[in-house]
């Protein structure tokens, strides 16, 4: 049995934060690699807290997630192309 996740704590010593403040970056998105492993697991682990408490998850998977502007070990960080966005 795992140990109950404690927070923002559990996932920091693992994932190094993000620093994506660099002007028309605003519109990234971070996504895990399917290696991503710990921190991978650790994200389940809040995905099935949420939906314990009825938070609607939806995961997207992509095999193209953009103009990568940041990549790591466990994850990316990309822009989306413009005839990719999702308007609302």
């Amino acid at each position: 049995m795992r140990a109950p996740l404690r927070g923002k704590r559990d996932l920091n010593p693992v994932l190094p934060l993000l620093r994506l403040a660099e002007p028309g970056n605003g519109r990234a998105i971070c996504w895990f690699k399917d290696t991503a492993g710990t921190p991978l697991e650790k994200a389940w682990e809040v995905v099935s807290l949420l939906c314990e408490r009825g938070v609607p998850i939806e995961m997207i998977k992509s095999e193209n997630p953009g103009k990568i502007i940041y990549e790591d070990e466990w994850r990316v960080a990309a822009k989306p192309r413009k005839k990719d966005r999702i308007r609302s």
